[in-house]
């Protein structure tokens, strides 16, 4: 609503009266629009007055039209200083790669110019990327279950909210060992009893991470060369599966949890409600634009899978065993 409040003032904007052109009803009034000012920012993320945007995460402008010279977006932290980032194009979205990873805790402004002007979008990042409190050795023996039903699914397109029905039960995440410099895990299928707790699902394998770099830490990035995930009594196989994550400064909770990897469709037709099709799931998702890819033994089931904002609690007294 801004953007047109602001327009009424810019010359370039010519002073649409108000009696005059098409209108686009706000929710509150109705306000007219300048015909000749169609390149504008639709919506950004994160947005004014967000409090709690991940630390990691690059804003977001969406705009209106593929005119991207009309358009531009800087980053400032709380003294007005830029912030280093470096502007991508995918679509009408720009991007802000961060150079480095935002202040947790901080404020920051999202500057963005379009046809109607100038608006500084405010916002402040959330409590993860600060230091842990406790030692990183405190972490060794934990085990964290990740929710990963109800993270954001963005690939692939179409499929999300079969991976949200289907994954009803949480992954674990047990780190064996933890220190200034390196994190192991291992990671695995967990259960939640009828009594609400959450316990190791003994009779699927556990997947082992290689040791990954902590010198990262509070955040960290791990990849299995594949996981095994066993749902309805139907098998996802995902290759090199990757984890990224935050630990909270008390080591709780993990969060902004971004999971990737190749996930092997072709046992997913009965799920679909098509027997034993292999070619169910690719069927599907080929309609909204994703086509499958061959998997590692070249068959052309596979599809590329991620999902993000996958949150992690620490479940006290729950160890991960590690199973074959």
């Amino acid at each position: 609503m801004r953007f047109f409040l602001t327009c009424a003032f810019l010359a370039g904007c010519n002073g649409t009266p108000a009696d005059s052109g098409p209108t686009v009803d706000t929710g509150w009034f109705t306000e007219p629009v300048n015909p000749e000012c169609s390149d504008t920012v639709l919506t950004t993320f994160p947005s004014a007055g967000d409090d709690d945007w991940y630390w990691r995460s690059p804003p977001v402008v969406q705009v209106a039209t593929d005119d991207q010279e009309d358009y531009a977006a800087v980053l400032l932290d709380a003294d007005g200083n830029t912030v280093e980032t470096s502007p991508r194009w995918t679509g009408t979205q720009l991007v802000l790669d961060l150079a480095e990873p935002l202040t947790a805790n901080a404020d920051f402004t999202l500057r963005t110019t379009d046809c109607l002007g100038r608006q500084d979008i405010a916002f402040r990042t959330g409590t993860l990327g600060q230091s842990l409190d406790v030692p990183t050795s405190e972490l060794t023996g934990r085990a964290y279950a990740v929710d990963i039903g109800r993270a954001r699914w963005e690939q692939p397109p179409g499929i999300g909210a079969l991976m949200n029905l289907y994954f009803s039960d949480p992954i674990v995440i047990g780190v064996e060992w933890s220190s200034d410099d390196v994190l192991d895990l291992l990671g695995g299928q967990a259960l939640v009893t009828d009594d609400g707790e959450t316990v190791q699902y003994t009779r699927q394998p556990t997947w082992d991470f290689p040791i990954a770099d902590f010198n990262t830490a509070p955040y960290f990035a791990a990849t299995a060369p594949s996981i095994t995930i066993d749902f309805n009594d139907v098998q996802l196989i995902i290759y090199n599966f990757q984890l990224t994550a935050t630990f909270s400064a008390d080591g709780s909770t993990m969060g902004g949890g971004w999971v990737s990897g190749l996930g092997d469709t072709r046992y997913l037709g009965p799920v679909l409600n098509q027997g034993s099709n292999p070619n169910a799931a690719c069927n599907i998702t080929a309609g909204f634009g994703a086509e499958c890819v061959p998997c590692p033994d070249g068959e052309p089931y596979c599809l590329p899978m991620s999902a993000r904002d996958a949150e992690g609690e620490w479940i006290p007294g729950l160890r991960l065993e590690r199973r074959d």
